[in-house]
């Protein structure tokens, strides 16, 4: 019988389904796929990922697996706990900085925590600066990605944590204030090179917020996709406590070779074909 497929954007869904069968520690390297991704030098639809996941773990223990792959990698490739990047350098021997999102959007775009945390101040605020968002995350992302990004990780690579847990529909609720989610992002040289979550392993949770980012898409007319049932049905069953990360292979490439264009380093890349 005849059946609409999709190409993957992140094998996640089938990985915690193997953490679901035991598997503790787990890795996949793998080709993913992001349909119009195509704009700038640091994009390519189609691109390299690694993702991995532990069982009996969270977001911390998934900071101090990223900080160790780039220090391995350097040393291996250089022989120091540094590197060069488009003439700056990227030191990695005292680890990664940590800033919380509440923080990085005061220190780089003057927005205090109580303007941060208000909806409806937030996006007064935006707009006011010339920007055009009809809600809270359009706001955001407006804001971060014209005044705040390009900031992160000039001297050494910056993990940006906790974000509004509306922006982390897999990720599990900061216990200590539920305004956020243990979710990161890690940013070298004002590129984005990895996403990162303590995994919600509740069943009904889980299904609501996808549910509901389903109804958000059709609102917008963008395309809809049924939730994965199965995937339900495996948290169903119990996963453990458990962190994971998504890493794009092809600009921890760049980074590594001093290269600020996606086509540098890979094959028969998009605008080429």
């Amino acid at each position: 019988q005849a059946r609409d497929m999709y190409l993957i954007t992140s094998p996640e869904d089938a990985m915690k389904k193997l953490l679901v069968g035991g598997m503790e520690r787990i890795f996949q390297i793998t080709r993913s796929f992001r349909n119009k991704e195509t704009g700038g030098a640091l994009h390519n639809p189609e691109f390299t990922m690694i993702e991995w996941y532990r069982a009996n773990a969270d977001y911390t223990h998934i900071m101090r697996d990223t900080e160790e792959l780039f220090l391995y990698l350097c040393r291996t490739l250089y022989g120091e706990d540094f590197f060069i990047y488009q003439g700056a350098r990227i030191e990695l021997s005292d680890g990664f900085e940590r800033i919380a999102v509440r923080e990085a959007f005061e220190r780089y775009a003057g927005i205090t925590r109580d303007v941060f945390e208000d909806e409806l101040a937030f996006i007064a605020e935006v707009c006011a600066r010339g920007y055009r968002a009809e809600n809270y995350d359009d706001a955001f992302f407006l804001l971060f990605l014209n005044e705040i990004e390009m900031k992160l990780g000039r001297e050494r690579p910056v993990i940006l944590y906790e974000y509004p847990v509306s922006m982390a529909a897999l990720s599990r609720v900061c216990p200590d204030n539920s305004k956020y989610a243990e979710r990161f992002e890690v940013y070298v040289a004002g590129m984005e090179i990895a996403n990162a979550f303590s995994e919600l392993t509740e069943p009904q949770e889980q299904e609501r917020r996808l549910k509901a980012e389903r109804e958000e898409r059709m609102k917008l007319g963008k395309d809809i996709y049924n939730v994965d049932e199965s995937f339900i049905a495996a948290l169903r069953l119990g996963m453990p406590p458990s962190g994971g990360i998504a890493l794009g292979v092809d600009r921890l490439v760049m980074l590594f070779l001093d290269k600020t264009d996606i086509a540098d380093v890979v094959f028969f890349p998009f605008r080429d074909l």
